[in-house]
């Protein structure tokens, strides 16, 4: 299996949860796909503090970089450079920097002359790109890391500290394999009876409440990636909905039970 994820190496939650699915590369047999976004892009027409500001310019550089070393030696330099750009700005608290980027390719054996690719702007729309081939499937409420695995892509897992070994792999099967598997096989299975009930509309009485049943996995699974997508902006928005969804039927309810309505 493929899973295709976004990253932004100024982004520490992105940084934890590419180490969680590295080991679940150990442990499951799933194949990752390293992708650019850029955090500088995704907030560049929104209202930000001169800090933060200052911060999102600054790491338009790793980007970039990223992008011109993927266009020049392949897929296989992504992985190292993000290693290596991980490691100096969330484990070391290096500021990103002109000595940084050098560091960096110098680690990955790649030419010095990328480091001026930093403040190199003819980049920007390749980044651009790998950018929207992952926050266009979750939208710009998020932001990294995305996930992208069997069609569908959420936002998250936000971990901390990142789990190792089978604790990584049972995270992976409760956030995405389960997930995936609830939500393919409810809408196969569902779309299925749908067309026999529609042909044999006699069976409709045996074979709804598998229907149900069926409608139910993918309404669950769907939940569960809504759940990861906006775990870090709107946490437990699911729970929320089933609660708000329960009270407004309990409100209606009573309306018409005390004639309030009729």
């Amino acid at each position: 299996m493929q899973a295709d994820f976004w990253f932004d190496p100024a982004c520490p939650w992105a940084w934890l949860t590419s180490r969680w699915i590295l080991e679940v590369e150990q442990v499951r047999d799933v194949q990752v796909s390293w992708q650019i976004m850029s955090l500088a892009y995704l907030n560049s027409n929104k209202e930000v503090s001169e800090q933060y500001k200052a911060k999102l310019l600054a790491a338009w550089g790793p980007v970039r970089i990223i992008c011109a070393a993927k266009a020049a030696h392949g897929d296989s330099v992504v992985l190292p450079l993000y290693n290596a750009y991980g490691d100096l700005i969330h484990l070391q608290k290096n500021e990103i920097s002109v000595e940084l980027h050098e560091l960096v390719l110098a680690q990955v054996g790649l030419p010095a002359e990328l480091a001026a690719v930093a403040t190199d702007m003819a980049w920007d729309e390749a980044v651009k790109l790998s950018h929207h081939a992952g926050m266009d499937q979750v939208g710009n409420d998020v932001g990294t890391p995305v996930i992208a695995v069997a069609g569908a892509a959420f936002f998250g897992p936000v971990i901390s500290p990142a789990p190792k070994g089978e604790a990584a792999g049972k995270l992976w099967d409760g956030n995405v394999s389960t997930a995936t598997t609830l939500m393919i096989g409810g809408a196969i299975g569902g779309f299925v009876l749908a067309i026999v009930m529609i042909f044999k509309p006699t069976w409709a009485g045996y074979i709804a409440p598998a229907y149900g049943i069926l409608e139910g996995l993918f309404i669950g699974g769907i939940s569960a990636f809504f759940n990861a997508m906006f775990q870090k902006s709107y946490p437990n928005i699911v729970l929320h909905a089933v609660g708000l969804t329960l009270g407004v039927a309990l409100a209606m309810f009573l309306l018409y039970n005390f004639r309030v309505i009729s």
